[in-house]
């Protein structure tokens, strides 16, 4: 981490980002201050999913209290 985050000090790394797979991760994801952008997997059906929806949207709100923005 200490190596992306010189990069994006320096100019050469626009946002540092992460993938979750599973709920465990991924709750444990707004706590990691380094994380721009979350990648979730979320959709009405709870198809290839780590939570139900109303657990991985939950947790994206969280995500937005510290500006990281996310992709589902």
């Amino acid at each position: 981490m200490d190596v992306l985050q010189d990069a994006k000090r320096k100019g050469r790394v626009g946002a540092v980002g992460i993938s979750c797979h599973g709920l465990a991760p991924l709750a444990a994801s707004p706590a990691c201050e380094w994380i721009d952008v979350q990648l979730a997997r979320i959709n009405p059906f709870s198809v290839a999913m780590d939570g139900t929806p109303e657990q991985v949207s939950a947790i994206l709100r969280s995500c937005t209290t510290r500006a990281a923005a996310f992709w589902a």
